[in-house]
């Protein structure tokens, strides 16, 4: 994973799903077409042997997140969501389960040399985000 740390991606597409996944969520009409005129930045960093980083920004928001490999953590996500997280690594996808109430979100970012492909999954509704390589 230390290979893909420290390079910054954007998004440049989203499939046909990510309002489903964004009603799925609970968003309203006025939230989701927002949201789907926004595109995501997303960087990993390694902050030491245990504890990682994760920015993500948009236009309107920016959201720096610290965790540990397999602990369980609260934060709030980028649209203000309170959830607990749980990331784990598995060769070169980061996987982060997240539990709201009810909800169980599955985000798993697969990354490569040029791009992160993001997976994301809410109560069987999956959507994915391809992002680029942009420094």
């Amino acid at each position: 994973m230390e290979k893909f740390c420290n390079k910054q991606y954007k998004q440049i597409s989203r499939d046909e799903f990510y309002d489903e996944y964004l009603k799925g969520l609970g968003y309203n009409y006025l939230i989701r077409k927002i949201a789907t005129n926004l595109f995501i930045t997303s960087k990993l960093s390694k902050i030491n042997d245990e504890e990682f980083k994760i920015e993500t920004s948009t236009l309107l928001s920016s959201q720096a997140l610290t965790f540990k490999i397999g602990k369980e953590i609260e934060n709030f996500t980028i649209e203000g969501r309170k959830v607990k997280s749980t990331f784990t690594i598995d060769d070169n996808k980061l996987i982060e389960k997240q539990i709201e109430g009810d909800k169980k979100v599955t985000i798993v970012r697969k990354f490569h040399d040029s791009e992160l492909i993001i997976d994301l999954s809410v109560n069987g509704i999956t959507t994915r985000l391809k992002n680029i390589l942009i420094k």
